[in-house]
């Protein structure tokens, strides 16, 4: 469950599996890492260490939720906030070591990058900035203003449910999720 947002390459392992069902751990991490380089380039046993991350979140979920309504219903926020910066720095390496495998790659590596970042910034608001340093907050502003202006010059769609729209105007008075989703929950009054 920890794959969300990575529908293909959850088809990929299906798909392998069908084929090898006594795959071993290392074959099964050898298709994802292979997956990951054609899709996010040279940096991807960051995007690795992103993902395995990302599972250790999902993990972390003290409720089950049947059918999440947020990122944090899937995840544990006190665990993203915990790791945020490591899993954000991961993938400023990954955008590092990336070298020139394609167009693509660089666009696939900059998404995942905002997705993390909406991620970490939800989670990390309160800390990084209701309770946070003068520079903490200054840091959360510059993040949280490059997100949202990375979703809206390049005309990213956030959702096509209603209840889940960038805002007009940028605010700091709540976190990204609260101000995408109205709520933390989408679903929730």
């Amino acid at each position: 469950n920890g794959f969300n947002g990575f529908e293909s390459l959850k088809a990929k392992l299906f798909a392998e599996l069908e084929w090898n069902p006594t795959m071993t751990f290392e074959e099964y991490t050898g298709v994802i890492k292979k997956y990951l380089k054609a899709i996010y380039g040279y940096g991807y046993e960051h995007v690795y260490n992103y993902l395995v991350e990302l599972c250790n979140a999902n993990e972390a979920v003290t409720v089950c939720v049947p059918m999440y309504a947020s990122a944090f219903d899937l995840y544990s926020k006190s665990y993203v906030a915990e790791h945020y910066e490591y899993m954000r720095n991961e993938l400023l390496l990954a955008k590092q070591e990336q070298g020139s495998i394609g167009k693509s790659c660089h666009t696939n590596l900059d998404k995942l990058f905002m997705t993390c970042e909406a991620l970490g910034l939800s989670a990390s608001y309160d800390k990084m900035y209701t309770n946070g340093t003068p520079e903490s907050r200054a840091e959360y502003e510059k993040r949280y203003t490059d997100l949202y202006n990375y979703i809206k010059n390049n005309n990213i769609v956030i959702s096509s449910e209603p209840t889940l729209t960038l805002p007009s105007t940028i605010s700091f008075d709540k976190s990204p999720f609260i101000q995408f989703y109205k709520t933390e929950h989408r679903y929730m009054p």
